[in-house]
């Protein structure tokens, strides 16, 4: 149990009851919540109990926060009479156990200094020495019911949420709290811890508790689709999803196969992936459920097998793009990269300009659209369009920046903005692209040539460019390495005849 929580709440402390009756088999009525509640609502008038039971349930199930005016009832005491005689049946179930004492001495101890005032404490206390545990009972559900605004678990864990936000030093401090929360059911905290933490294992444990929320659903079907699960894992989230599974696949009409292993269990996560993502997508409409279900069909994860077992293309390709095009009037950029990794690596022609699809991704940062968009636009033989994009992904940490960078010293030094050029040359060569090391000694060599200069300028320009080509000579290929040499002789050439 969570160190934060006061126990004493209207969810937990019913829990605590019931769960010990359970444990000593204790045949009860008090079976769960709804018969807690139930019984005790029934025994104050068969009113109360139709008019709150299922606004208790709700509050506590944390689907809906009121004023809950029977609770405030009970905790000014109007309902004590009944109450007590309520608890006294409670008692009498309890004490079939032959320790039941130490249950009372237990709940007792949970009257802590933190939670409880004073004489509050002290009530129950006395209560116990006395050996009145009705009492003990009452004067417990009589402290939750006054704090039923401010101490169940789930008003904690939104607490401990939001007071994670406020701590910006202490990152252990942070993530301890947002634990905290996630232990308590906050989906938030759940989506948030597990993708703090590293364990995959964990991390689905984490998604799987706060799966009321889709985002949740969504990054377990992550870890799923990627056999990042072991089999315990994978039956947990089988009996738990059962339903929504279950809804996944009747969603889909068409017979398929798995295509991207042979391994049966990897098969069976891509399946149960699939299977989630297609609820998300056409129970929640999660835009990046249709994104993941589009994939599955376009790259070939799975295939739809037609009547005599061979693999649909057409039918692949249609179901792949439909689910894409939702995501992506679902305002999902990842969908736009997707659809255009397809149409461009295949080299399709569209009815559409991809360019004004790239651009809504890549005005919002994305690194893959930028990518795409500046391809495009070279191709296109638009240089002064690219560079926007080209200097956005050159400075950057994505593996296409090298390509960036290079393509970007092209552009500036074919607009002879050559200090700009030498700068991302360098760039380049810094993330070893040793081609830049030749392109920048030729523009060394150009400036020594060129440009009017003081014979010491034009003989360090020279240097430079020797140096370089010595330096990355063996990382040439052939006919670079061809050129730099007679580019190497002709310098050391001139240097030889300044002398």
């Amino acid at each position: 149990m969570n160190e934060l929580l006061d126990v004493i709440n209207i969810k937990t402390f019913p829990e605590t009851i019931i769960d010990y009756l359970k444990s000593k088999n204790i045949d009860t009525k008090v079976k769960n919540l709804r018969s807690f509640y139930s019984i005790l609502l029934l025994s104050i008038n068969e009113d109360v109990k139709d008019s709150y039971l299922n606004r208790i349930l709700k509050y506590l199930s944390a689907k809906e926060e009121s004023e809950i005016l029977i609770l405030s009832d009970i905790s000014e005491g109007i309902y004590k009479k009944e109450l007590i005689d309520f608890f006294s049946n409670i008692h009498q179930d309890i004490r079939k156990s032959t320790n039941y004492v130490l249950f009372y001495k237990k709940l007792t101890e949970l009257c802590k200094v933190i939670y409880f005032e004073k004489d509050e404490a002290d009530q129950i206390r006395k209560a116990f020495d006395d050996e009145e545990y009705v009492d003990v009972l009452y004067l417990l559900f009589i402290h939750a019911c006054k704090n039923y605004k401010t101490n169940t678990p789930d008003i904690l864990a939104l607490r401990l949420l939001k007071d994670s936000f406020s701590i910006l030093d202490w990152k252990d401090a942070r993530y301890t709290l947002l634990k905290m929360s996630a232990d308590l059911g906050n989906e938030t905290a759940c989506q948030l811890y597990a993708n703090y933490i590293t364990d995959y294992h964990k991390q689905a444990s984490y998604f799987l508790k706060g799966k009321a929320s889709p985002q949740n659903l969504w990054e377990l079907a992550y870890v799923i689709e990627h056999y990042n699960i072991n089999n315990e894992i994978y039956n947990e989230v089988k009996k738990e999803l059962k339903d929504i599974i279950i809804k996944g696949e009747s969603f889909l009409e068409v017979p398929i196969t798995v295509m991207c292993t042979t391994d049966t269990f990897e098969m069976d996560c891509i399946l149960l992936s699939l299977n989630i993502y297609l609820y998300l997508a056409n129970v929640k409409k999660l835009s990046k459920a249709y994104n993941s279900v589009g994939k599955f069909f376009l790259f070939n994860k799975v295939n739809v097998v037609d009547k005599t077992g061979n693999i649909d293309k057409k039918k692949n390709e249609e179901l792949g793009l439909d689910f894409l095009w939702k995501a992506i009037r679902l305002s999902n950029i990842n969908a736009i990269q997707n659809l255009t990794t397809y149409y461009y690596e295949n080299k399709i022609k569209t009815d559409f300009d991809l360019k004004e699809l790239l651009k809504i991704g890549a005005n919002a940062k994305d690194i893959a659209s930028s990518v795409y968009l500046f391809r495009i636009l070279l191709d296109e033989n638009k240089p002064t369009e690219a560079e926007e994009y080209l200097k956005f992904i050159a400075n950057t940490n994505d593996d296409a920046n090298i390509e960036a960078q290079y393509k970007l010293a092209k552009i500036y030094e074919n607009k002879l903005q050559l200090d700009d050029a030498i700068k991302y040359y360098e760039k380049a060569i810094n993330n070893d692209y040793y081609l830049a090391s030749y392109d920048l000694a030729k523009l060394y060599f150009n400036k020594a040539m060129t440009e009017m200069l003081s014979d010491n300028k034009k003989k360090g320009y020279l240097l430079m460019s020797i140096n370089l080509l010595e330096s990355y000579f063996e990382q040439y290929d052939i006919k670079i390495k061809k050129e730099a040499k007679t580019l190497l002789s002709n310098m050391k050439k001139l240097i030889e005849d300044k002398q």
